[in-house]
């Protein structure tokens, strides 16, 4: 059986849109380089992957990624640089930057860009240097595409950090110049609109644009537009879930209506406040004087072939002699993965793989497809059933089904986890059951020692998604503490890797805010609100919004049940609800809260 990997979408994507490899791979690498990624060369380096696959208008956050240590200690050291930015420790970011420098090789293109944009950046927003971070910029684009023209922008293909290295000039260009950038900003847009088809991408630059063109507008005393951009861009934030910029866009907002539009003000007033007085409660910089252009959403799942060996190997209970004699490689090259010493060959990771039973790639999409659309299809269900809207995402499932090839093991165990997700909530098949179902669906990419040993590896998104249903479906049997234990378990899978909890966010978050309920619910009460405080800080850093407000409804439930007393509680539930709104919650995910405040406090909770 052959496998679709990430290089099958590549090709789908270059035949599709009838690219040229010369000019997807232009100041990236050769047509031969490409050639390699498409037949499935492991050694390829995860950020010239990247930049292929924005070229092709695909969020890297829809990628698994196996990493070599080499690739994600730079991976690394990006993080910490970005964070130190965040945090305007400018003298560590520099000096962080020196050791990439050190450590990256500036031969290849990606990496020299990203350190003369890193260091306009730092002379742009620590020193002042608007010009000269204006030159830097234009040196990083010429890095990689030394003969790009703006007036030629459609003859290019552009990738998310390509577009963000423009609108950092564009930035630079108004401060410097008092240039009015709307016209070139609406090229932007145009070029969004037609070569992006990715709603997270979309998204991303959309966002970034809207606030550019908005501050031009607000600048020329243009409020309708602004407000029309603004309002644009906040609605593309919180339809994604994100936090990222929302903070900037809602007192822009604020400013825009107030004394304008008294209406729009006081309904989104209410919304901002409760999102602000969350951040001031944990400690979280409320952000309102201007975005940052270079900073952006990652969700991706991020995983360490070196990990991934040594864990398979323990759990297989082979030494690395035994395991080196059964797939017929020397013990050192075992030795030596597992230490991130080496990045294994084409031929020792299938061995690898084929020994093990695992499927994919190292470098893979959350479903084994081709068609890019088919992904979006995907993440359209999730946020159906994340709202509760189980009849509308089945039928898009049914659609995206008759799509799915069967022979990819995660396409098959995505199946059945959805079509055991629809049995149990539209109550179709009896509990017990959907729970067979589950393991059975687990059983497709694992065995019964992976289930046996949660906590002991890592677990995958879809693995992550089966286990968070499978304690859903205990705690409706009534075995509580069984949905506690293997939730737990699940956590600790993630604790234990050399990778941050942060670069596994989705299927962490989903497991620990169900787990907030689960001890709750056994009388865990300091557990369950020591847990929801570490998630909403966590929410918060990784910039999303989504669960915010059944956290904040369950922290005051569970303290409210340990006190024994709600009638201090009135403003947090409030609060919650206009988190709900904020992220746009459906009915039924707001109706339950609407009806017990009426109940408690005798008034509409709006």
């Amino acid at each position: 059986m052959k496998e679709l990997t990430i290089g099958d979408i590549i090709k789908y994507q270059i035949n599709k849109k009838s690219i040229s490899p010369e000019k997807l791979t232009e100041g990236l690498c050769t047509p031969t380089s490409l050639k390699r990624l498409i037949n499935g060369d492991t050694r390829q380096s995860f950020f010239l992957v990247e930049r292929i696959l924005q070229r092709l208008g695909i969020s890297v956050n829809k990628v698994t990624l196996l990493h070599n240590e080499s690739d994600d200690t730079l991976f690394i050291m990006r993080e910490m640089i970005c964070k130190l930015l965040v945090e305007k420790a400018y003298a560590k970011a520099e000096y962080i930057l020196s050791e990439y420098e050190m450590v990256a090789d500036l031969r290849a293109p990606l990496h020299l860009q990203y350190v003369l944009e890193t260091r306009g950046v730092i002379l742009s927003e620590a020193y002042g240097k608007h010009e000269e971070a204006l030159e830097l910029y234009h040196k990083a684009f010429k890095a990689v595409l030394e003969r790009f023209e703006v007036d030629k922008l459609s003859d290019f293909l552009l990738g998310e950090e390509e577009m963000i290295l423009l609108m950092l000039m564009l930035k630079e260009e108004m401060k410097v110049k008092n240039t009015n950038i709307s016209v070139y900003a609406r090229q932007l847009l145009d070029y969004v609109e037609k070569q992006y088809e990715d709603e997270e991408v979309r998204t991303n630059i959309y966002t970034k644009l809207a606030w550019l063109m908005g501050e031009s507008a607000i600048k020329n005393n243009n409020y309708k537009e602004a407000l029309e951009l603004t309002l644009g861009g906040i609605e593309a934030l919180t339809d994604n879930g994100l936090l990222l910029h929302l903070p900037q866009f809602l007192d822009r907002l604020l400013f825009l209506t107030k004394d304008r539009a008294e209406d729009v003000y006081s309904s989104w007033k209410k919304k901002s406040d409760a999102l602000k007085e969350l951040y001031v409660e944990y400690n979280e910089p409320w952000e309102t004087e201007d975005i940052r252009l270079w900073e952006s959403y990652r969700q991706n799942n991020i995983y360490l072939i070196s990990e991934l060996l040594r864990d398979e190997r323990d759990l297989s209970g082979y030494s690395q002699e035994e395991l080196a004699e059964a797939i017929g490689i020397d013990v050192k090259t075992i030795s030596r993965i597992e230490n991130g010493k080496s990045t294994p060959k084409k031929a020792t990771f299938a061995s690898i793989k084929e020994h093990f039973d695992l499927d994919g790639d190292s470098l893979q999409t959350r479903l084994a497809v081709d068609n890019p659309s088919l992904l979006e299809m995907e993440r359209d269900i999730s946020r159906l059933t994340s709202k509760h809207q189980y009849k509308e995402a089945e039928i898009l499932f049914k659609s995206l089904k008759k799509q799915l090839s069967m022979e990819s093991k995660v396409n098959r165990q995505y199946v059945a986890f959805t079509e055991a997700l629809f049995d149990n909530m539209l109550k179709r098949k009896p509990v017990e059951e959907v729970i067979a179902d589950l393991e059975n669906a687990f059983r497709i990419t694992r065995n019964d020692k992976h289930l046996k040993n949660l906590g002991k590896f890592v677990t995958t998104d879809l693995e992550a998604k089966i286990i968070n249903m499978m304690a859903v479906c205990y705690k409706q049997t009534g075995h509580i503490n069984k949905s506690v234990e293997i939730l737990e378990n699940a956590i600790k899978g993630y604790k234990r890797s050399k990778i941050d909890v942060k670069r596994h966010e989705i299927p962490f978050i989903l497991l620990s805010v169900n787990l907030c309920a689960r001890y709750e619910e056994v009388d865990r009460f300091e557990d369950s609100i020591r847990l929801t405080d570490e998630m909403i800080k966590n929410l918060i850093s990784c910039k999303r919004g989504d669960k915010l407000g059944f956290l904040v409804e369950e922290k005051t439930y569970t303290t409210d049940r340990m006190t024994g007393d709600n009638a201090k509680s009135k403003e947090k539930y409030r609060q919650s609800y206009r988190l709900f709104e904020l992220m746009k919650a459906g009915e039924n995910e707001k109706a339950p809260l609407e009806g017990v405040y009426k109940r408690w406090y005798g008034e509409d909770i709006n």
